[in-house]
């Protein structure tokens, strides 16, 4: 899929877009953003949308001019993934000791145990549907 890695300054763009439950413009993500101008962003964008992290939803008319809308083309979890196997490409071995780690340093492990349960309960079942 996609291989190449996000910037810091990509990656918080990312986080807002994912965060969000609509398609944002760029002036949109500045004012969430709070410590990046609008060149950063206007600038940070092609680059996504070019390595595919994106995708314009949608062309809008803002006061006087027309503007897009950005929404993210992979999800939050589709990327984390991607980032852990492209640091493990030995990944199933490698994804069962994160995750027996990710149980470890748990603030809570019952509930992220009975969380973890909850989710193989329901690949199961679409397995087998």
């Amino acid at each position: 899929m996609k291989s190449k890695r996000l910037t810091d300054r990509e990656l918080a763009i990312m986080l807002i877009l994912w965060n969000s439950d609509k398609p944002m413009t760029a002036s949109e993500i500045v004012n969430k953003a709070g410590d990046m101008t609008i060149n950063i962003v206007q600038g940070a964008l092609p680059r996504l949308l070019n390595k595919g992290y994106v995708c314009v939803a949608d062309i809008i008319h803002i006061n006087k001019v027309y503007g897009r809308t950005y929404k993210p083309a992979i999800t939050q979890s589709e990327y984390m993934l991607m980032e852990f196997q492209s640091i493990f490409p030995e990944s199933s071995r490698s994804a069962n000791s994160l995750l027996a780690a990710f149980i470890k340093s748990s603030a809570n492990q019952k509930e992220t145990l009975d969380e973890i349960e909850d989710m193989i309960k329901d690949y199961r079942k679409g397995l087998t549907e």
